[in-house]
């Protein structure tokens, strides 16, 4: 991928809504990311993902550790398949 495709998908992903999910009991914020404009972004994004869940990071400050994941390949509580 060339620097200005990385530069491109990097706005992308800043700018895609998210929602933030904190949960206390389990220590993880779930930041769940909603679909970017084609698939080529999305499989990007699936890889950083990737990477980022397995480094096991944590919010600043806080003892939460970071879970990403896509919409719609994530369920609801109790919406499991």
């Amino acid at each position: 991928m060339n620097k200005g495709k990385k530069v491109d998908l990097t706005r992308e992903i800043l700018t895609t809504d998210a929602d933030l999910i904190p949960d206390h009991t389990n220590n993880t914020l779930t930041i769940r990311l909603h679909h970017l404009t084609n698939h080529s972004s999305d499989n990007a994004l699936l890889t950083l993902i990737e990477t980022l869940n397995e480094s096991q990071s944590r919010y600043p400050n806080t003892n939460l550790r970071l879970v990403c994941e896509l919409v719609s390949n994530s369920f609801p509580p109790g919406q499991e398949s």
